[in-house]
């Protein structure tokens, strides 16, 4: 029976190291958007372990566009999201989508964003205030990469130029201007950045469309946070691990019984030799 639980213990350990490098390979959940336009307003939902997330926004402006869109296996190794932003260059300039986190929101030891497919002369505005209502400096954040739609993982979009972030106060605006793209197809990669910490609301902004001379149509936008997913299956290893630890001690002790199916009961075998 030692035996047996030995390798049992054993099989755990080897479980639990293959799910920590799968989460380290993953660690970050990027969180989906469910949305819905009705009347004046559109809305953005998403429910999760680390909390919910509500987004709004008037009409004409921003609305949810459903699809596949699959991110750069550099950012996240999950499955593609099925919902992105598109806006109207002219009739949605100037509108701002406001996504509220609700107290308690749990961004682990720093959350991530992507921002990212921003058309060619198009930019975008991100502000952020933490749970107090504070100003946040969305300029602190980290810079982690920008990927192009070559990168592995990639799909339902396509980039051509890469996107610049220049500090607006205490604001970001992310723009794509690149003379040697196609003005009214060109655009931006996955911006990646981390670091996000204590956030309780964050405003997406068309600013501007005229960064250069184009149609000013559609453009379509990925825009999501992601956190830690809680608890992970490493964590929940580790649980599992160290009760079966604490359930082999207490079989161990002298007097401790099996009982089998018959509901008879036998002396606990672990230890047939005793020390003199």
């Amino acid at each position: 029976m030692r035996h047996v639980f030995k390798t049992y213990l054993i099989s755990c350990f080897l479980l639990l190291a293959t799910a920590a490098n799968s989460t380290n390979a993953s660690a970050i959940l990027f969180h989906d958007w469910t949305s819905a336009c009705a009347g004046s307003s559109c809305t953005y939902t998403n429910t999760s372990a680390s909390g919910t997330i509500n987004g709004s926004n008037t009409t004409p402006g921003f609305a949810g566009q459903s699809g596949s869109y699959g991110l750069p296996l550099g950012i996240t190794t999950q499955m593609p999201l099925t919902d992105a932003f598109q806006v109207h260059g002219l009739a949605g300039l100037g509108n701002t989508i406001t996504f509220d986190f609700l107290p308690g929101y749990d961004w682990g030891s720093g959350g991530e964003l992507i921002l990212g497919n921003i058309h060619n002369y198009f930019g975008y505005t991100v502000s952020a205030w933490d749970s107090s209502n504070a100003p946040i400096d969305v300029n602190s954040w980290s810079f982690l990469a920008e990927y192009d739609s070559t990168a592995p993982g990639s799909s339902g979009y396509f980039s051509t130029s890469n996107t610049t972030l220049t500090s607006v106060g205490l604001s970001t605006l992310f723009s794509v201007v690149d003379p040697l793209s196609d003005a009214n197809l060109g655009q931006g990669g996955v911006v990646h950045l981390g670091g996000l910490l204590d956030v309780g609301r964050i405003e997406l902004t068309l600013t501007t469309s005229s960064l250069g001379e184009n149609s000013q149509q559609v453009d379509f936008v990925l825009f999501n946070v992601g956190t830690v997913p809680e608890p992970s299956t490493a964590m929940l290893l580790v649980t599992g691990f160290v009760g079966l630890a604490a359930l082999g001690r207490k079989l161990a002790a002298p007097g401790n019984s099996f009982r089998h199916g018959s509901g008879k009961s036998v002396p606990g075998r672990y230890r047939q030799n005793p020390s003199p």
